[in-house]
């Protein structure tokens, strides 16, 4: 084999084996996504109830009668086209869920002002929810207060949501003025798979289950980090903590 074949061979192996990064301090947007910020917070999902099944059933109308009586042997009725029940539609087997309907897997909540008293209402964690969208799993993260559309300069928020005991993350960052969602493997990060999103306090982060190794009943860990630079020398810098009370919870879904 020539030399330059040998040479451009070893170079592409080399780009192959290097590692994924490790997101640090600023948004990567080779393995994170930056958050879609809307003003809304989105309602708590409900259970889904199952409806009991109607058949619809078509209604007759009759013509009216004619203002005047026919006088005898005389027929002044006009002709009417028959009537035609609509077709009753097949009701649906008891019991049947629509499988793209929201089923709350978790809905935990947390205490306030457990996240000490340096840290801002943003990092109070209050509550978490985990809802299943057919074959997604929608993660809502509620705070004590209004999550800013980037954090301030010199701000470092971190903040984990561990699905299942394998390594499996949703890890979310900010830092450099921006926000980036990231999800950890038990092989390292990977680019994300899907949405990431800021609605007033809440938090909502969505990728399939697939993604996170198709858990059916998995341990739920959650954790919110945050500091600040004080910019002076000697000074220890504000930092503050909150995890999900009683952790870890549990879910259990259909496989």
């Amino acid at each position: 084999m020539p030399r330059t074949a040998v040479a451009v061979l070893l170079v592409v192996l080399t780009a192959c084996a290097q590692p994924v990064a490790v997101p640090d301090g600023a948004f990567d947007e080779d393995l994170g996504v930056p958050p879609v910020v809307t003003e809304d917070e989105p309602a708590p999902a409900a259970e889904p109830q199952a409806s009991s099944p109607q058949a619809s059933v078509g209604a007759t109308t009759s013509p009216s009668p004619s203002p005047a009586s026919p006088e005898d042997g005389e027929d002044r009725s006009s002709p009417v086209a028959p009537t035609t029940d609509p077709a009753p539609s097949e009701p649906a087997p008891a019991g049947t869920v629509d499988p793209a309907a929201p089923v709350v897997l978790l809905a935990v909540a947390d205490a306030a002002g457990d996240h000490g008293p340096q840290g801002p209402d943003w990092t109070d964690l209050r509550s978490v929810e985990l809802v299943e969208l057919g074959n997604d799993l929608r993660v809502t993260l509620r705070f004590g207060g209004p999550l800013p559309s980037a954090p301030a300069a010199g701000e470092v928020p971190l903040l984990g949501v561990d699905v299942g005991d394998d390594g499996h993350q949703l890890f979310v960052e900010g830092g450099g003025e921006s926000w980036g969602a990231y999800l950890d493997t038990p092989d390292g990060f990977v680019p994300y798979p899907g949405t990431f999103e800021l609605a007033g306090s809440a938090m909502i982060l969505q990728v399939p289950f697939s993604a996170l190794g198709s858990p059916t009943r998995a341990p739920v860990r959650v954790f919110v980090e945050w500091s600040r630079d004080s910019g002076l020398v000697g000074v220890l810098n504000p930092t503050s903590e909150d995890r999900l009370d009683g952790e870890p919870h549990r879910f259990d879904r259909a496989p």
